[in-house]
């Protein structure tokens, strides 16, 4: 939906795109890689944290398994 919302605006207004920018905005990618590499590693610490605790609490509460009696209830 947004590459049709962008073409939507280029098309209104073609001075809304200018060449410029475009050279400013490669010039800040790596910036935004760095700020996205953070996020990745945080997301992953986050995933591995709880990771672990629902393996302690599947070591502390182990899961009750279904017996044929109460599958045919």
């Amino acid at each position: 939906m947004l590459p049709f919302a962008l073409l939507g605006v280029f098309l209104v207004s073609p001075s809304y795109f200018e060449i410029s920018d475009i050279g400013v905005k490669i010039n800040q990618l790596p910036d935004l890689i760095n700020v996205a590499a953070t996020y990745l590693f945080f997301l992953i610490i986050i995933e591995w944290i709880l990771r672990i605790l629902l393996n302690i609490r599947y070591f502390l509460f182990p899961k009750k398994e279904k017996t044929m009696s109460t599958i045919n209830k």
